[in-house]
């Protein structure tokens, strides 16, 4: 008779300690995804056609990753801090990055204030997804954290009750409410 392997369990110490690998992990695999060639699957391409093919997986990755990095830093820095270190990582490049596209852009002035303010994501003006979902999880987060460590059975319920949410909006307003879905989804 066989006997069964012994596993070792996934502890979130594990994630974080290979964290800065799947984050390149994603980054390149993100890469594949927005190169605007469409890579042929035949021969020693296939597998890199495969990865492309896939490629919001990448997306996903990233967002499970920042999300497991999100839980570390506001465990050890408290909210304040979690704040400044969003503003001055994410939001201040995105808003550089931003100010660049809309001098060169023929923007309108409500436009440009919409791209730079990430509000345009959910406005349908034109933003990057990412700038918009990922401030808009910054902002929710630490609510979740708050019910994740002092509410764990509301914060599950929350958590299942989410989905069938989803799936009702997902069929409802298909892409119309595609930025909802976005942030509801991840």
């Amino acid at each position: 008779c066989m006997q069964r392997e012994k596993r070792t369990p996934l502890f979130f110490s594990d994630i974080l300690k290979y964290r800065s690998f799947l984050y390149g992990l994603a980054a390149i695999w993100i890469f594949f995804l927005h190169i605007p060639y469409k890579i042929p699957k035949t021969g020693i391409w296939t597998i890199l056609s495969y990865i492309q093919g896939f490629g919001a997986c990448g997306v996903e990755m990233f967002a499970l990753m920042a999300g497991c990095g999100l839980y570390y830093s506001l465990k050890k820095h408290g909210i304040r801090t979690f704040y400044l270190r969003r503003a001055l990582r994410v939001w201040l490049p995105v808003f550089l990055i931003y100010l660049v596209v809309c001098t060169f852009m023929d923007y309108s002035f409500l436009t440009t204030v919409g791209t730079l303010s990430v509000i345009g994501y959910w406005a349908r003006m034109p933003a990057s997804w990412f700038a918009g979902f990922i401030l808009l999880m910054y902002l929710v987060y630490p609510a979740f954290y708050w019910l994740l460590n002092h509410h764990r059975k509301f914060y599950y319920v929350l958590c299942a009750l989410m989905w069938p949410v989803v799936l009702a909006l997902l069929v409802v307003f298909e892409n119309a409410l595609l930025p909802v879905k976005q942030g509801l989804t991840r």
